[in-house]
């Protein structure tokens, strides 16, 4: 191979560093291992390693501050409709609350109660007993006793304990006073009433309610079932049955769902799926099983994708022969597309499983690549866990200095649909409050992306040693805890400028999606256009850059060099090699999503047949917390499978730099990569041209 440009790297035993040229050649002291030593590192791009820290710093002031000044109970526990923070003595309270720790709402406004607990009613509803601004009431021409004629009430006036809001707002209490006008009895005119309003107004009927998030009390959807079948509730308004249906019901539903199966939501979303992800990772290592692992979770895949789409079709079928029928046609409907929408994703799975089945199963090789490489450092296929470890404590603390800062603002009437006759309070910020708040929102972007960069260096730098050691018998799990210390020592600057790359654009996002609410509640349909296509035009330049810093990390990783020249070598060295780039990456990342699919799928099935078996019951609908743990195991899926995807990018990427840089038989590439490029690409041995 004739040398083009000087040598670029250095040997880890002689520690001299050897300029390097755009396209890469051997080191020309001919040592066995290119990459650089941390002896012979220097730290990059310090600036950015200062800058993050001084974030951190400024972070930490404005968490004090907050914390002095602001209350989390303000904004943690629930506020009633006159801006009273329920279960506090907090100076912002007009009525004393502190006994009365949950609310109950009153309409769908978001206008409640403060109570002592959440009501319990066996008969799960009264309609002719109504919870009010000012109290319970119970009309004077009903008799209040236990039997169930159609004039008696099922609760005493007792039924909950709530503060004498009536004495404390004497001034305003008239104008929520029932009486037999403002809040009839008889059904066919109880819900259009000026005191229900359809659900919009200063009082609502008694109701069992469950308790979620601690404190608020939620109606029981199977009370809210019983109430339409004892009361007209007409079709003719604006505000009718349809809209509070769907608009809030959908999500009370939701969340007693989610409370009822906590237990498993917590068991199955983290503890089953963080098992099933280091089986397979570790499944994975063994080499031989590659290949059968990656078929198997495929046809797994798209045999579950299937399943569930026959599933929810045929379940769409029972509830649409019901009779009485229990769901609405349109959540029927909404079923059936869910399962057309599925069909035609796992139709489209098996086309491109058909189109692609050579690129997969010669992309295997670099997958078994990357498990040989994970295999001689097993401790690293757990290193994601320390890594989410350290961003749930950035999370959790700063979650405490965004309830506290959100405590600062100002309890104000909120702005509510014309012809509402309702008080709700909320919060009012000022200038320093929101620009505190921003400058919070761009640290949890900077910071979180940051953990995730640091994770990506660590991992690259792993796999880059393994792939250019001639022993790879020496290379053990102690080379993590090595590769750390070298990234932490020498890369932290790097990381960090990567990651504020990203953390600006997040931040530009956000706040187009601010300005989008925004035009949305002006109903300007130009703006909200234009913000939208600035959105997509955000996205992405958001990927195309976390493409770059990904490659420039591995760059980094190998060759010691600051972020701006590590990308621009990458890429420069990816381009040099784009359709061999091209194809593997697409492949290996594709190979890689299948075995998140596997996890979050199969865990997902698993909490499916047991919750159906347990609690099947008590749950409105499985689909929720069904959903909410496929979301959660997906996650734990990738904390996985990340590491494989990162270890094959920097082993392709260690594959085309070795090709520029030796001679077929000098290369580091193992059989089975040599084989991949000799099958996929016809001008694969003439990678390298002799110049002149």
């Amino acid at each position: 191979m004739t040398k083009t440009a000087a040598a670029i790297a250095t040997v880890v035993s002689s520690d001299q560093e050897v300029p390097y040229s755009p396209k890469l050649d051997r080191p020309s002291d001919g040592h066995d291992n290119i990459i650089k030593s941390k002896s012979s590192r220097h730290s990059t791009d310090i600036l950015f390693a200062i800058l993050i820290f001084l974030s951190w710093v400024a972070l930490s002031a404005i968490g004090a501050y907050v914390y002095i000044k602001g209350d989390y109970r303000v904004v943690y526990y629930p506020m009633d409709y006159a801006g009273n923070i329920c279960g506090t003595n907090v100076a912002t309270n007009t009525l004393n609350v502190s006994e009365y720790s949950r609310i109950v709402y009153v309409n769908s406004l978001g206008g409640g109660v403060c109570v002592k607990q959440c009501p319990n009613i066996t008969q799960l509803v009264d309609p002719r007993t109504f919870i009010t601004y000012t109290g319970v009431y119970q009309p004077s021409n009903v008799s209040s006793n236990a039997n169930t004629s159609s004039t008696s009430t099922f609760v005493s006036v007792n039924y909950v304990e709530m503060p004498n809001y009536a004495a404390a707002y004497n001034a305003s209490s008239a104008n929520y006073t029932c009486n037999s006008f403002k809040c009839p009895t008889d059904p066919n005119y109880s819900w259009i009433s000026l005191g229900i309003r359809m659900g919009t107004g200063y009082a609502y009927y008694a109701m069992d309610t469950f308790e979620i998030f601690g404190r608020r009390c939620l109606v029981n959807p199977n009370a809210k079932k019983l109430l339409e079948t004892q009361v007209n509730i007409p079709t003719g308004s604006v505000i009718n049955k349809k809209f509070v249906s769907n608009q809030y019901e959908f999500w009370k539903n939701l969340y007693a769902d989610l409370y009822t199966a906590k237990e498993f939501i917590f068991g199955f979303g983290f503890l089953v799926s963080l098992v099933i992800g280091l089986l397979y990772s570790s499944l994975l290592r063994i080499k031989g099983l590659v290949h059968t692992m990656v078929w198997l979770s495929i046809f797994c895949t798209i045999a579950a994708v299937f399943a569930l789409a026959t599933y929810l079709y045929y379940i769409a079928k029972h509830w649409a022969t019901q009779d009485p029928q229990v769901y609405s046609n349109n959540f029927i409907q909404g079923a059936k597309i869910c399962a057309y929408v599925l069909y035609g994703i796992g139709a489209l799975l098996v086309f491109l499983i058909i189109y692609l089945r050579k690129e997969i199963h010669l992309a295997m090789a670099l997958i078994q690549t990357a498990a040989a490489s994970i295999g001689s450092m097993p401790i690293i296929v757990f290193f994601p866990i320390l890594q989410s470890l350290c961003l749930i404590a950035f999370v959790v603390t700063w979650i405490f200095y965004a309830v506290n800062l959100a405590s600062l603002g100002k309890i104000v009437p909120a702005q509510l649909p014309v012809g509402a006759v309702v008080t709700v309070r909320t919060f009012q910020f000022d200038k320093l409050t929101w620009e505190l708040a921003w400058y919070i929102l761009f640290c949890l972007f900077w910071t979180t992306t940051f953990i995730g960069a640091m994770g990506q260096l660590i991992i690259s730098m792993c796999a880059a040693r393994w792939y250019f050691a001639r022993d790879k018998s020496k290379i053990h799990s102690g080379a993590v805890f090595t590769n750390m210390w070298t990234v932490f020592r020498y890369h932290i600057g790097t990381a960090a400028f990567g990651s504020l790359i990203i953390a600006i654009i997040l931040l530009l996002r956000a706040i187009l999606m601010y300005f989008q609410r925004k035009a949305k509640q002006l109903n300007s349909r130009i703006a909200g256009i234009l913000l939208c296509c600035c959105q997509c035009c955000l996205w992405c330049l958001q990927k195309f850059m976390e493409f770059v810093s990904k490659n420039a990390y591995i760059y980094t990783s190998m060759f010691g060099t600051p972020f701006c020249k590590s990308a621009r070598e990458a890429f420069a060295l990816i381009v040099r090699n784009a359709a061999r780039v091209g194809t593997l990456s697409y492949v290996s990342i594709m190979v890689v999503f299948v075995g998140r699919l596997f996890i979050s799928t199969t865990t997902a099935a698993a909490s499916w047949v047991i919750m159906q078996h347990f609690i099947g019951s008590k749950l409105y609908s499985l689909a929720g917390p069904t959903v909410i743990i496929f979301l959660i195991a997906y996650h734990v899926g990738d904390m996985f499978m990340q590491v494989f995807n990162m270890t094959a990018s920097t082993i392709l990427h260690c594959f085309v730099a070795d090709e520029e840089m030796f001679d077929s038989a000098e290369q580091y590439a193992t059989d089975e990569l040599r084989e991949f490029i000799d099958k996929n690409e016809s001008k694969a041995r003439k990678v390298l041209k002799v110049e002149g």
